[in-house]
């Protein structure tokens, strides 16, 4: 597990507004991780990025998306990206 200091880990942290975002708009799968979803985008370059089809998104690291996220109502099961 990955920790920013001794008491806060990777999960603790709160959810960005553009995830919080598609899921108002889409709904919530607190069941799935958007990591197996069809619409997480990887692109590689020096190293890899991922990005949501269903959200607007540019070359900038604003745009970066997680793959351990809780997935929208929109999830479709896919490979792992």
């Amino acid at each position: 597990m990955k920790r920013n200091n001794l008491t806060e880990s990777v999960e603790d942290r709160p959810l960005p507004k553009r995830i919080l975002d598609i899921r108002t708009v889409y709904g919530k799968r607190d069941d799935r991780i958007c990591g197996n979803c069809i619409h997480l985008r990887k692109l590689k370059f020096s190293r890899n990025y991922y990005k949501c089809s269903l959200s607007n998104f540019s070359h900038d690291s604003a745009t970066d998306w997680r793959k351990h996220w809780p997935a929208c109502g929109r999830f479709e099961e896919g490979s792992d990206a």
